[in-house]
């Protein structure tokens, strides 16, 4: 009767013949995929960092950001301001930042803010910086709630019934 172990010894023996012969040709196989892998994930690394920053701060770009600015309202205390002001506040934000892809948005909000900290850079610079995070939450919490509210609606449109059920549906939150 053959028992597991002696089916065990048997391809053990036979993988120390083949592995005696195959010992120089499998280390040197390994060791260039392991060279050509961290090559590969070092060029990738360089891409990403390169790809992290964003471009220098030129003079068309001040002067975009310097005439942004000019069309907010800013107050110290931007929730006291009429709801009209906030609203176009909110408005020039909300237009400025979806017309751009997300690597643009993100870089001019990086360089908004640097030029708000720079000291000197603006009369009221203060009330201009709460102004502007002020919109800049509000259009952060616009697009958090547009995807479920998108994701709602169009679980309601697929689930429109043309039969004419009489009875009520149940709605879906997410």
């Amino acid at each position: 009767m053959i028992t597991p172990n002696m089916i065990n010894a048997f391809k053990m023996a036979s993988n120390t013949q083949t592995a005696e012969n195959n010992h120089t040709d499998s280390n040197h196989i390994a060791n260039k995929v392991g060279q050509a892998w961290q090559a590969t994930s070092a060029a990738t690394k360089k891409d990403t960092a390169q790809d992290d920053t964003c471009p220098v701060l030129t003079e068309e770009k001040k002067a975009a950001i310097v005439q942004f600015f000019s069309q907010l309202n800013p107050s110290l205390n931007p929730k006291d301001l009429p709801s009209d002001i906030r609203q176009n506040n909110f408005l020039l934000v909300y237009k400025k930042l979806s017309n751009l892809p997300a690597k643009e948005k993100e870089c001019f909000i990086a360089e908004a803010m640097q030029m708000l900290k720079t000291p000197g850079s603006f009369e009221n610079q203060e009330a201009l910086k709460k102004t502007f995070e002020h919109a800049l939450y509000r259009f952060s919490a616009v697009n958090l709630m547009n995807q479920p509210l998108s994701n709602q609606m169009n679980d309601y449109i697929n689930s429109i019934k043309i039969d004419g059920d009489d009875e009520e549906e149940e709605f879906k939150f997410y």
